[in-house]
């Protein structure tokens, strides 16, 4: 398979610290990555059936289509703020937003993962020895999907298996160094 078609994007990452205690973040990413007209890609054969692709003589015609597992925009957010307690104690607060939209799983662009907002946050403690963080992931719960697969061909249609996000998880770590 060749792509015969550049891929173009940019990338913007800007972190600023307003005051000593205080750190902001920002990322977005932007890519075009999709394969030159006419292009095959033979390796996508098994996927494809005649009303799911374009077949061509020698395998699906992908030309026009996303690169498989490439995001199209991608941004990412995060702020912190860190102070100190008495008897040599430390305490940081910490916000993150990552959000992607959606990026197709192989070349035929048949299957997509769905796109993505998380929002996690920490609150950590720490002496010279120990550290306590209370942590949370996936804040807003958002349900998206992280892997699919199609599974062999049989006599019935084709079946995907999705592997789903874990949710909204909250914890505690708790660390000493010796």
């Amino acid at each position: 398979m060749q792509i015969r078609q550049p891929s173009r994007g940019f990338e913007l990452d800007a972190r600023f610290k307003p005051t000593r205690q205080t750190a902001i973040g920002i990322g977005y990413a932007y890519t075009d990555t999709k394969f030159a007209h006419g292009v095959v890609d033979r390796s996508a054969a098994f996927q494809c059936a005649r009303d799911i692709c374009t077949l061509g003589p020698t395998g699906p015609i992908v030309g026009g289509n996303w690169l498989p597992r490439t995001l199209e925009q991608q941004l990412a957010l995060d702020a912190s703020v860190t102070g100190t307690l008495a008897n040599a104690w430390r305490w940081t607060a910490a916000i993150d937003f990552a959000w992607n939209d959606d990026v197709y799983r192989d070349s035929i662009n048949r299957l997509y993962y769905g796109a993505r907002s998380l929002l996690g946050a920490q609150l950590r403690f720490e002496s010279k020895a120990l550290a306590i963080t209370l942590w949370g992931r996936n804040l807003l719960d958002d349900d998206y999907i992280v892997s699919g697969a199609f599974q062999p061909r049989s006599f019935s249609p084709r079946v995907v298996d999705y592997v789903g996000s874990q949710g909204r998880r909250i914890g505690l770590s708790v660390s000493y160094e010796f």
